[in-house]
């Protein structure tokens, strides 16, 4: 019974630190699943030797923190059905980059515009939504600093929170955070980057649609439907509070720092 508890500890620290630490997206999972394991396979052999009662209390312990662990992986979805207009023809993938200029981890060509759902516990939950566009000069995205990191906060508070990864210019190499800057001074590499804008632009619009249109889903009311982003993602959310129709009005828009 005492070795449940201790791994029941151990478990209970992981979770902390997997949702405290600037971890991809790919590694918490596979920190989940490999723990989730481990924890089955403890408490099958741990559960063996203890009377009825005890059995039925420790399953509750194990059965809570597995719960625990699966539910710290955000939902993501996908933007549109099938490619998104005007980047059909987009074919690269989406990669990560966590050593670069910005020390942080950076998204960069997305071709395929997804939302991460972080949704509040329901004793909590009010109802509100808001979408966050990170920013990474239309060549990246600042996803933890500006996205996964912003919405920790919100979510306790009650808030659903959506982390918007909306299409950039496609980074040739493994540096989009070089590209972002080659900006001021190379002409190819600016064009690139006002073409995309646009996109990025319709992405956020969309996002905006897609969250009203399955409020239920996410017992959200579509009355309280928010945007904010930083930088490049600023200009995302500052956008669409000037071309909107019903579906896609944002109830309130938060642009920080956007990019000019």
């Amino acid at each position: 019974m005492e070795g449940l508890y201790g791994v029941c500890s151990i478990i209970y620290t992981i979770i902390r630190f997997l949702l405290n630490h600037h971890l991809t997206y790919k590694t918490k999972l596979a920190f989940v699943k490999g723990y989730v394991f481990l924890l089955n396979i403890t408490a099958i052999s741990s559960l063996q030797s203890l009377p009825f009662v005890e059995k039925a209390f420790s399953l509750i312990i194990v059965l809570n923190i597995a719960n625990s662990l699966l539910t710290a992986q955000q939902k993501v979805i996908s933007l549109y059905r099938g490619a998104a207009s005007g980047s059909e023809q987009w074919s690269w993938d989406e990669t990560e980059n966590d050593h670069n200029v910005w020390n942080t981890e950076v998204v960069y060509n997305v071709s395929k515009p997804t939302l991460t759902v972080f949704t509040p516990d329901a004793a909590t939950a009010n109802s509100t939504a808001i979408i966050i566009c990170p920013g990474g000069g239309f060549y990246g995205l600042s996803i933890n600093s500006a996205g996964f990191d912003i919405a920790k906060w919100p979510v306790k508070k009650g808030v659903t929170c959506f982390v918007l990864k909306y299409r950039l210019a496609h980074t040739k190499g493994n540096e989009p955070t070089m590209a972002a800057a080659a900006t001021s001074e190379n002409a190819e590499a600016r064009e690139q980057q006002q073409k995309v804008i646009p996109l990025a632009i319709a992405d956020g619009i969309a996002a905006i649609a897609y969250v009203r249109a399955y409020a239920s889903t996410f017992a959200v009311n579509p009355d309280k439907i928010g945007i904010i982003g930083f930088s490049a993602g600023g200009t995302v959310a500052a956008s669409s509070a000037f071309q909107y129709t019903n579906e896609n009005k944002p109830d309130f828009v938060a642009p920080i720092y956007p990019a000019t």
